[in-house]
Formats: structure tokens, C-alpha cells, sequence
């Protein structure tokens, strides 16, 4: 029997659901949820979202809007047998087909495979076990993380098979059996990943070890002892790993020696935020980022801020004999690509100030025509990093410090006036990382990119000049609106509305290979030569004058903001991971200017 797979991608543009009843349930909103949701809405279905893990709930939604179908792009818990065996009922999950089981996408990454998948599941009693409503396949980029695997090739494939999954049941097309003597049907049933599993071994190679905590990341983290050297000699230290890249050091005749000395486990190092541990092999692992293991909830730190300071403080700076960096400069003739692949997205006031001066060295490159901003590659930019700010015993100088930081990052590319700058958005973008892109003269996405320009969870008003370029790009009254609400905007929803320029691509691989030959051409263009003369005319004195009459006037409602209860509840919640009903100790709450 042939699997059931998605259709040609130009079929599903012109399919319409005429009014299909679809009811989405998912534990939350995320990636993969809005752009199903944006799907079915774009091809005239009627949408409800209900995001719920409770049996009751689920129940009670189906009562009340009366679906069609259910779809479940994110839903952990198991639907009742009253719902599924009533209707039809989707289950989007990560996988292979006749793969089974909650850690399909971590045991993807441990076991290297090269080809992975998303397949549309029927709900029934055993879970994953349904009958196959669509299944897509798609090729792993190497160095995957769980995260980014989730966010880009999974949600990528997301909407395409559903839509393909809703085409068949519209049409009466049933769906295939599970059947493991199919030969097409590779997966298998996995079981749930438990903490040995996620245990790091520093006897470990450093490519065995990175696999653990790319598969581990975000969250809950790869298990590991670290060993720090102190007044009494080796000292072990448990910690939550995220973050790792492989430093084999062959361009360091240094850090072959460093590594050939040390012990397994122990910390030789420190760049940029980031620890090298030496790994079994004889080479090393870089870890950006530690959480301490501990019982109370603790915070996800780069890895030189959670460690212990006299220890942190006494670490060898390797920055001129690595090349990891956080911040990539890759010149291609006339076009300057700036990659800064920042954890989450969060800019901290040491990153910014290292991002600016890239930014200003680039603006001396009299052959330099275009500056493209990659941001990173699960995340563009999500703004002003929320751990750090919280970390500091001074809340406000630290996050006034930080805005402040991430202004100037603005302010050196918007006066660029001799070339074209380009945000070219690989992922996602949030807060003041949507600013930060909006003030970009060209706007580049792919359509699974999602948008958050609302500063409103943390009860921030929000600088980053955005009074001054979002209304200029959508408007006076979509930019307020914009910055109030909550849920995010799908690439094609914030393109229709200017904040992007062009959609590229179908999904983001396509969108990584035609960038080049996209950004060529338009650096060539008439486009580009009348917005480069435009800015070389118009941005003046005068014009920086009013804009840093904007940036003023942002920057007195954000003194207000980092000393309110409102924002430092927010932002205390937000970095912990509470729920709302979670208690927050507020006494430890910094209230001082």
C-alpha cells in the first residue's frame, strides 16, 4: 500500500475548505500551531484554537464549536475516547512514518539520521498508532538542534500536510493503516527519552558530546559535571548544558596544547560568553550556555555568568585562538553578510556593543554595497536578553544598559547612508528584534518565519526607534496595534502589511539557497540605487536629530517600565518558566534606580 504523501505544493494554493469546521488543539501557541492555523484560515476553513491538556476542556470545546474535524498541531496529552472515536481527529507529530513515541525528534538527532519527518496521525486508542492520513519526509541539516529541527523542518512540513491531510477527508479518501511489514514504513515505536539518556560522559568524544546537548536543547538540558580548578585543586560541579559547537582546535597550535593537558570535563577557557571543556577524544566542546542543577528553579545563563565569579574570573580568554564565534562576518564581493546567532535570539549590552562595532567596521568597506543581517538561525533577534537583566543584583542599570545598547546597534546601521542594509530573517523575530529588522531598508523572509512585534507581555512600551520606523513601514494605527498584541503574525501576514518586503522561498532551505542569488540581483538593481540615493539625500543631520528626539521620548517610558511591579513579575516569570498560578518571591525583587 502507498503512503499517503503531500501533494504538489502549487495544488494546495489553488484547494479551498469551503468553510470546513476545524477546531486546533494544542497545549500552547508555537510555531507549528500558527502556521497551521494561518494555513487553514488562507484556504477557507473556520478556525477555532483551544489550547488546553485537560481531558474536561478538550471535551468542552467540542461541545461548544461542533468541528468538522479536530487537527492537533501540539498536544502532548492523550485526547479522550469520546472525542476520537466521535470524529476525526489529527494528530501532527514529528516523525517518520510508524514512528511512535514523545522523544522521536531527540532520538533523530542522537542516532544522525540524515532524513527525518512529519506525519498526520488518526487518533486512536494507542497513541501514534492511528491510521496515516499524509506523511512528508525531509533532510537534517547537520549540527540540528531538538529546537531548531522543530521550529524549521518540522513546522516547515506542518502546514503542507495537514492541508493535505484536510484535502483527502474532504474527499472522502481514507486513510492508510499503520502496517510495519510495509517497507515504506521505516519508524518504529521509541521509547520516551529518560536522564541517563541526556547524561554527558566527558570520556566522550566532543562530536558524541555535542549530539547530547544539541539533542537536549532547549530544553531540558544535557547532564554534566564540570570540573573547576580552585584553591584545593579539582572541584566537580553539576549543571544543565545548552549551546554546544565542537572545537577541534587544528588552526591552534595553543589550544591542541590546552586541550592535550587538561582532564576530561575540565574548563579551559572562556570566549565570548562561552566555556571550552576538554571532551575524551582530545578535542574540546564549547557550551554557551549552563543552568545550575539544582531543585529551586534556577536561570539559563551564558555559561561564564553561571558559573561561580572567582572561578569564572580566573578562566584563560581563547578569542584570538578559536574560530566559534557567536558573530560570523562573511564577505562576498560587494555584499557584507553579518551573521550573530545570539541563544534565543536575546542580546545582552556586551553582545550589542560587539555587533555594533562589526556593523561600524563594515561601514568603512567603501566596496561593501550591501549589508545583509542573517540574525541567527532559529532566531533573528528576539531583543533585550530577559536572563541577564534578571541575573543582575541591579535589574534597572542592567536593562537600561541593555536598551541602550541595542539603540546604538540600530543607530549604526541606519546610518549607513551609502548601502543598501538588508535583514534577511532565517528565523524568528521578536520584540525588539522585529524593531530591529524593521529598521532595515528591505525586509527578507521565509513563510515559516513568525513575527512578534508586541512588547505588551512584559509590560514594555519598547524602544529600538520603533515610533519612528514601524509606522513609517505599516503605518500609525497598525503600528500600535501591532505593539499591543500578543499573538504572532505568520511571514505572509506581516508581508501584506509591509513589516516584510518579500517572502522567498516555500520553506526555509529553499529560502537559504535563492537568498544569494536573490540579494545579487538586487544589489544590482535600480531598487536599491534609488533607496541608497534616497538615504544619502535625506538622512542628515536633521533627520538623526529627530530620531534621537524619538529614541528620547521611547527611552522616558522605559525607565518607567524597569521599575514596575508589572514588568518584573513579567520578566521573573517569563526567565523561570513559571506558570500563572506558580508563586514568585517577591522579595527579591530589585527595586532601586
Amino acid at each position: 500500500m502507498v503512503l499517503p504523501r503531500v501533494r504538489n505544493f502549487a495544488l494546495h494554493n489553488s484547494f479551498h475548505l469551503d468553510n470546513l469546521r476545524v477546531l486546533l488543539l494544542s497545549n500552547s501557541s508555537n510555531n507549528l500551531h500558527r502556521r497551521v492555523q494561518y494555513e487553514i484560515n488562507r484556504h477557507g476553513g473556520l478556525v477555532e484554537n483551544v489550547f488546553t491538556s485537560s481531558e474536561k476542556d478538550m471535551e468542552e470545546a467540542v461541545k461548544q464549536y461542533r468541528p468538522d474535524v479536530v487537527v492537533c498541531p501540539f498536544l502532548t496529552a492523550r485526547i479522550p475516547e469520546r472525542i476520537w472515536k466521535d470524529r476525526r481527529c489529527f494528530v501532527v507529530h514529528p516523525g517518520i512514518a510508524g514512528d511512535r513515541g514523545p522523544s522521536s525528534i531527540e532520538w533523530a538527532i542522537k542516532n544522525k539520521q540524515q532524513s527525518w519527518g512529519l506525519t498526520v496521525l488518526q487518533a486512536a486508542e494507542e497513541m501514534d498508532a492511528g491510521d496515516i492520513w499524509c506523511t512528508s519526509d525531509f533532510p537534517v541539516r547537520n549540527n540540528l538542534t531538538k529546537a531548531a529541527m522543530y521550529v524549521g523542518e518540522v513546522s516547515d512540513a506542518a502546514p503542507t500536510s495537514v492541508m493535505e491531510a484536510l484535502r483527502r477527508f474532504k474527499y472522502n479518501i481514507h486513510p492508510v493503516p499503520l502496517d510495519y511489514s510495509d517497507p515504506e514504513v521505516k519508524g518504529k515505536l521509541h521509547a520516551t527519552m529518560k536522564t541517563k539518556d541526556r547524561m554527558i560522559d566527558w570520556n566522550m568524544t566532543a562530536e558524541e558530546i555535542a549530539v547530547i546537548v544539541r539533542m537536549s536543547d532547549t530544553q531540558p538540558g544535557a547532564l554534566a559535571s564540570l570540573l573547576t580548578t580552585g584553591t584545593e585543586g579539582l572541584n566537580s560541579m553539576p549543571f544543565r548544558l545548552f549551546n554546544a559547537h565542537v572545537e577541534c582546535g587544528v588552526k591552534s597550535q595553543y589550544i591542541q596544547k590546552r586541550l592535550a593537558e587538561a582532564h576530561p570535563g575540565e574548563i579551559i577557557g572562556r570566549k565570548h560568553g562561552a566555556i571550552l571543556v576538554k571532551a575524551g577524544d582530545e578535542n574540546g566542546v564549547w557550551i554557551g550556555q549552563l543552568k545550575r542543577h539544582v531543585k529551586q528553579p534556577a536561570l539559563k545563563l551564558q555559561s561564564v555568568n553561571a558559573l561561580p565569579f572567582n572561578i569564572a574570573r580566573n578562566l584563560e580568554i581563547l578569542s584570538h585562538d578559536s574560530e566559534f564565534s557567536d558573530i560570523r562576518v562573511i564577505r562576498n564581493g560587494p555584499l557584507c553578510y553579518i551573521h550573530f546567532d545570539f541563544y534565543n535570539g536575546a542580546m545582552d549590552k556586551i553582545q550589542c556593543i560587539r555587533l555594533k562595532s562589526e556593523i561600524e567596521n563594515i561601514a568603512k568597506c567603501a566596496d561593501v554595497r550591501m549589508l545583509v543581517l542573517m540574525g541567527g538561525d532559529r532566531f533573528f533577534s528576539t531583543g533585550i536578553n530577559l536572563c541577564s537583566i534578571e541575573a543582575n543584583d541591579n535589574k534597572y542599570s542592567e536593562a537600561w544598559a541593555n536598551i541602550n545598547m541595542i539603540n546604538d546597534v540600530i543607530k549604526a546601521m541606519v546610518t549607513i547612508p551609502d548601502k543598501l542594509v538588508v535583514a534577511a530573517l532565517q528565523g524568528n523575530a521578536g520584540a525588539g528584534g522585529v524593531m530591529l529588522a524593521a529598521a532595515a531598508d528591505i525586509v527578507i523572509s521565509h513563510p515559516g518565519v513568525l513575527l512578534t512585534p508586541s512588547y505588551s507581555s512584559m509590560h514594555l512600551h519598547g524602544s529600538e526607534y520603533w515610533t519612528y520606523f514601524l509606522p513609517q513601514r505599516v503605518g500609525e494605527k497598525e503600528a500600535i496595534r501591532l505593539t499591543q498584541r500578543e499573538d504572532p503574525l505568520v511571514a505572509k501576514e506581516a508581508c501584506t502589511i509591509g513589516l516584510v518586503d518579500y517572502i522567498l522561498g516555500k520553506n526555509k532551505a529553499d529560502f537559504l539557497h535563492e537568498l544569494p542569488e536573490f540579494l545579487t540581483d538586487l544589489c544590482r538593481s535600480k531598487k536599491a540605487e534609488d533607496i541608497v540615493t534616497e538615504k544619502m539625500v535625506n538622512r542628515t543631520d536633521l533627520w538623526l536629530q529627530k530620531l534621537e528626539t524619538h529614541r528620547f521620548k521611547e527611552l522616558e517610558e522605559m525607565k518607567k517600565n524597569f521599575v514596575s511591579q508589572e514588568f518584573l513579575k513579567a520578566m521573573k516569570k517569563f526567565v523561570y518558566h513559571l506558570k500563572d498560578n506558580d508563586t514568585i518571591p517577591l522579595e527579591n525583587l530589585d527595586k532601586s534606580m
